[in-house]
């Protein structure tokens, strides 16, 4: 029987080799042809714009990293196959570099883009800034490789994206050692879960590089909490995971502040029960080594870091401000919410269309995640082996303590932090929902249904990836628009800020252009007056009360015709402006005009 099964494995050893060959060639061709045809142009949609032959050897590698994974999950081929898989996944993190892009951000990424650039020329020290480590390393970077900063920071993104994508099954696979479980995870870190495009996002933001950090983080975590001290004094708390651990705080702190007070409440949370516990050594958590210095060292380094920037300090204040007048009636719960639900019901987008496109698979994986804990609690599953019972506890337990904090956030007019914070959590939420996902499979793989009980698994999966994947950048799809900076914008800025009359101020659609004076770092010193809004563009020389400077770019125009389906602005509108009386186009490069507006 034992020479049948070797034989048996001998013989399926070729037709998996030759899967991933044809998942590694094809996803290699069409990267070629990706990088081969870039960007000429504004691209509203990556998805859309990027070739057709790289989608095809894409969803091959993934089909073929699937088929090797399933078939034996435990030998060497289901970790090539992995590999493959999150090669895939990293290429669609990183098609703004392989579409040669020249930025990527058209938001804060462009203020982050103009720090570094300063940054870059000793304009700037590192202690200048709250969150100086992204803008360091992508400075380092562009200096040793020879890429401009621009290039520098689109290119730092993809490595942090391949942090996440590696640290998320590694997590997984320290608190369970199941393979499995690791390959369950591998495939959940593809989906890139955290980035919905809400307040979290694949351009160059330093609280979505946090998260993208965070796996790091909770895997030196998990390392240092089941590991053996083999001392029973204070100096046996002093190892390996437990320094490198202090030193992955102390960059977490350096690349975004809240990120790392997140981690310290999260750490608290467990020196809270093991304060609790200390005479409960037989608890599912009282194996876990001890915390409370790591939660000291990071508390105080918070501490002194944040003292030197104490305005920021004002944004406690603010959500104090904005829960207060939550309970007095005077706001609103979700503002910011409700406000861009109202617009997307104007363009014809249900509520429960967006709900489904944005966060269907964080809730199935959040509601996977509970199913670890309630499993955990009941003694089923297998959840006994490895560190899995107390690992799953403890973030469950954190969780308790998180979520308040983070609901807190959902007030007034900050209810768009709250989606910042649900990114932190969706990063955690992935590892757990993970093994939720095996834990629960577990007690339908032992009965009579295994073989139908894998398909609907990896069926699941599939579907999961897809959909998650299909919202990593914002496009049209989910009524938005690219954060693609082309040359022909970016450089019809500099222009324009270059030519124009310092005395005559500056206007814009929705509003004036001051994160490209942010991203070019030029002496912007032209005043500035409100964005103009739809019915002001129909009569610019009635909106201001004296003449004023309007930039229009692509960007502009396919935002409000295409993503946002002329909800306030008309394609008309845009047309017509070039025979307005009194509006002059003073500049135009093919995707930048610069209009001057006389007043009537």
């Amino acid at each position: 029987m034992v020479a049948t099964a070797v034989n048996h494995s001998q013989s399926q050893l070729p037709w998996r080799l030759i899967y991933l060959t044809v998942g590694f060639v094809s996803l290699s061709i069409g990267t070629f042809i990706a990088w081969n045809n870039p960007a000429t142009g504004y691209e509203i949609s990556i998805y859309t714009h990027s070739p057709v032959p790289y989608w095809v050897g894409v969803a091959i590698a993934f089909i073929a990293a699937a088929g090797v994974t399933v078939s034996n999950p435990g030998d060497a081929k289901a970790g090539i196959a992995m590999v493959l898989g999150g090669l895939a996944a990293l290429t669609i993190g990183g098609l703004p570099v392989i579409r040669g892009y020249r930025f990527y951000g058209l938001g804060d990424a462009m203020t982050h883009l103009g720090w570094s650039e300063e940054l870059r020329t000793n304009l700037i020290g590192f202690f200048d800034l709250f969150y100086p480590a992204a803008h360091s390393v992508s400075v380092l970077l562009a200096e040793f490789a020879g890429l401009t900063t621009e290039q520098s920071l689109i290119t730092f993104m993809v490595v942090m994206i391949a942090l996440f994508i590696l640290f998320v099954p590694l997590s997984a696979h320290a608190i369970s050692n199941q393979s499995r479980v690791t390959i369950i995870a591998a495939f959940s870190g593809f989906m890139l879960l955290p980035f919905t495009t809400i307040s979290t996002a694949l351009h160059f933001h330093t609280y979505s590089i946090g998260v993208l950090f965070l796996p790091l983080v909770l895997y030196l975590l998990i390392k240092y909490l089941t590991s053996e001290s083999g001392q029973p004094t204070i100096l046996g708390l002093f190892n390996s995971w437990m320094i490198m651990l202090v030193a992955a705080g102390l960059v977490m702190l350096f690349i975004h502040p809240q990120v790392k007070f997140n981690v310290i409440l999260l750490i608290g949370s467990l020196v809270f029960v093991q304060l609790v516990l200390i005479r409960r050594p037989n608890h599912v958590l009282g194996g876990l080594q001890p915390v409370i210095l790591v939660f000291v060292v990071l508390s105080l380094a918070w501490l002194l870091w944040m003292m030197q920037f104490p305005e920021y300090f004002s944004r406690g204040n603010r959500i104090l401000g904005a829960v207060r007048a939550t309970l007095m009636g005077t706001a609103q719960p979700g503002e910011t919410v409700t406000a861009q639900t109202t617009s997307a019901r104007a363009i014809g987008a249900s509520t429960a269309e967006l709900f489904v496109k944005i966060f269907l698979v964080p809730l199935l994986y959040s509601i996977f995640a509970i199913l670890a804990g309630i499993i955990v609690f009941l003694g089923r599953g297998g959840c006994e082996e490895h560190h899995t019972a107390p690992m799953v506890s403890y973030f469950a337990i954190s969780g308790i303590v998180l979520v308040p904090f983070f609901l807190l956030h959902f007030a007034g007019d900050i209810s768009h932090l709250f989606f910042r914070h649900v990114g932190f959590a969706l990063a955690m939420v992935t590892i757990i929902g993970a093994i939720g996902f095996h834990l629960g499979a577990n007690l339908i793989w032992s009965g009579p249904v295994r073989l139908t009980a894998k398909t609907i698994v990896v069926a699941m999966l599939a579907v999961m990836l897809l959909l998650s994947l299909l919202i990593a950048f914002p496009s049209p799809y989910i009524y938005n628009q690219s954060h693609h900076a082309t040359d022909q914008d970016m450089s019809g800025h500099a222009t324009a800020f270059a030519m124009s009359d310092p005395t005559i101020p500056y206007s814009g659609i929705r509003n004036w252009p001051h994160r490209y004076a942010d991203a070019l770092t030029v002496e912007f010193n032209n005043p500035t007056v409100a964005g103009i809004d739809g019915d002001e563009l129909a009569e610019p020389t009635t909106a201001r009360a004296s003449a004023y400077y309007l930039p229009i770019s692509l960007v502009d125009v396919e935002r409000e015709v295409i993503a946002y389906k002329e909800l306030r602005y008309t394609a008309a509108t845009f047309e017509k402006l070039d025979s307005r009386n009194g509006v002059d186009r003073v500049m135009d490069n093919g995707e930048f005009s610069l209009y001057h507006v006389r007043t009537d």
